[in-house]
């Protein structure tokens, strides 16, 4: 065999392939969906220290992502100090050491005290939470409403906007 039909017969056939032969369309994801890293479903959490019991946490569903942690339907109670603090969201991001809290925000202290709000932003490296929307604070029948609120939690130095309150005074006699 001549090495020159060889050579024809090997192009035509690579030509043949190449003409009446599509390529494969591969097509990438570009979806901008994210995929958790980790996924629970109706948790109880436990965070002891060496001494007691400093906290626990109960939700529906988590969801743990490369740069933050998302949480549904949860309450997180502290027993960090003398007083027992719950708070409880249908929604909290936890990122950075920022947590953002939306949906029927209710934060409860062991002395009483309560507060409400639909949507709460608590930085704790820097010290401080905000709500943007209206809130309502109440301790035994004295209530606060706002249409703002922060709070420095390091000066415990509280400011509001459009401040409505109702405090009852008791007579000492």
């Amino acid at each position: 065999m001549n090495i020159n039909l060889l050579i024809m017969t090997i192009a035509a056939l690579l030509g043949s392939i190449f003409l009446f032969f599509k390529p494969l369309k591969i097509e990438q994801n570009t979806s901008k969906r994210e995929i958790p890293l980790f996924e629970i479903e109706i948790f109880t959490m436990y965070e002891f220290d060496t001494q007691k019991l400093m906290d626990i946490s109960t939700g529906k569903r988590g969801l743990r992502y490369k740069n933050r942690y998302v949480l549904y339907d949860f309450i997180f109670n502290d027993n960090l100090d003398e007083e027992v603090a719950s708070i409880r969201a249908n929604k909290g991001v936890y990122k950075f050491g920022t947590v953002t809290l939306t949906g029927d925000v209710l934060y409860t202290k062991s002395d009483g005290s309560e507060f409400q709000s639909q949507k709460v932003f608590y930085d704790r490296n820097k010290g401080y939470l905000r709500s943007d929307v209206p809130y309502v604070a109440m301790l035994g029948k004295n209530r606060v409403t706002g249409s703002y609120l922060y709070y420095d939690i390091n000066k415990e130095l509280l400011k509001s906007k459009n401040v409505n309150a109702l405090y009852y005074i008791q007579n000492r006699n």
